[in-house]
C-alpha cells in the first residue's frame, strides 16, 4: 500500500516521516486495491474470524461433556461479532474509517483480535472450569450493559452525523452531549471495554491455583483496554489540532472514559 500511494505522488504532507514510520503509521486513509476497500476487508475478516473460531469450538465441544462457561463465553462473542457485521454501517461515522491512516499497525490489529479474542476460549478449553451461575449472571449483567452501551453510542453518533442533530459550536466541531456521550468522551469504547471485562469472568476463579493456570486472560481485556485507550487520546489531540482550544473548552464532559480519572 505504501508503495502504491508513493507511485501517485501523493504522500508530500508524509515527507518529514521516514520510511519505518510510513509503513507503521500508513500515509492513506482508506486505501483500495482495485474495486477492495482494505480497511473493510481486514475489519470483515476480523469478526469472521471470531465467529468461525468459536462456531468450531462449539461444535467439537458438543461431542464431548457439556462445557457451559465455553458455550457462555463463546456464544456472547459470536453475538457481539454478528452486531459488529449488522451495524457495519455505523462504520461511516467512525474515526477508524474516517480519519485512521492504514499502516503495518492498523493491519496487525486486525489480524491480531481473532488471536486475542481466542485467549478466554483457549483458558477454558485448557482447565475444566466448575461452572459458577452466580458468576455467569454478573458477567451476563456486565456484559449487556456494556454492549448496550457500546451499541447506543454508536447509534447515537450515526444519527447525528447523518441527520445533522449535532450541536454545531463556532469553531465548526460537531459535538454530542446527550446519551451515554453526557457522561463521558468516547462511551462506546467504554462498553467495547466493559464487555470484554465481562467476557473474562466465567474464566477466572478467586483462589490462587486457578489465577496461576488462567492468567493470561487478563491480556484479552488488556488488549482492548490498552488500544482503546489510546486511540481516544489521539482522537482528542487531533480534535485539538483541528478546532482548537475551542473544542476542548466547549465539550460538556471533560473525561474520556472514566468521569474524574481519565
Amino acid at each position: 500500500l505504501y508503495i502504491k500511494r508513493k507511485s501517485t505522488n501523493q504522500i508530500n504532507k508524509f515527507d518529514s516521516f521516514n520510511i519505518i514510520q510510513k509503513l507503521f503509521i500508513g500515509t492513506t486513509t482508506n486505501p483500495t486495491l482495485g474495486s477492495i476497500n482494505v480497511k473493510l476487508a481486514f475489519y470483515r475478516y476480523s469478526i469472521l474470524m471470531t465467529i468461525l473460531f468459536n462456531s468450531l469450538v462449539i461444535n467439537e465441544s458438543l461431542k464431548n461433556a457439556v462445557n457451559i462457561n465455553l458455550y457462555f463465553v463463546a456464544g456472547l462473542q459470536i453475538i457481539y461479532a454478528l452486531d459488529k457485521l449488522v451495524f457495519e454501517y455505523n462504520l461511516l461515522t467512525s474515526f477508524y474509517l474516517q480519519k485512521e491512516r492504514d499502516g503495518y499497525w492498523n493491519i496487525m490489529q486486525q489480524f491480531l483480535q481473532p488471536i486475542i479474542n481466542f485467549l478466554p476460549i483457549q483458558i477454558l478449553l485448557s482447565n475444566n472450569l466448575p461452572v459458577n451461575y452466580i458468576i455467569i449472571s454478573i458477567s451476563s449483567i456486565i456484559f449487556l450493559f456494556g454492549f448496550i452501551c457500546q451499541r447506543y453510542s454508536d447509534f447515537t453518533k450515526y444519527q447525528h452525523e447523518v441527520n445533522s442533530i449535532s450541536v454545531y459550536r463556532p469553531s465548526t466541531a460537531r459535538i454530542i452531549v446527550d446519551g451515554f456521550w453526557s457522561y463521558v468522551r468516547y462511551p462506546n469504547y467504554l462498553g467495547t471495554m466493559i464487555v470484554h471485562l465481562a467476557l473474562i469472568l466465567p474464566v477466572i476463579e478467586p483462589n490462587l491455583s486457578s489465577l496461576q493456570a488462567s492468567w493470561p486472560v487478563l491480556l484479552y481485556p488488556l488488549y482492548y483496554i490498552v488500544t482503546l485507550s489510546h486511540k481516544c487520546v489521539r482522537i482528542s489531540t487531533l480534535s485539538c489540532l483541528q478546532y482548537g482550544n475551542t473544542w476542548d473548552r466547549q465539550y460538556t464532559v471533560k473525561w474520556n472514559l472514566i468521569p474524574k480519572i481519565f
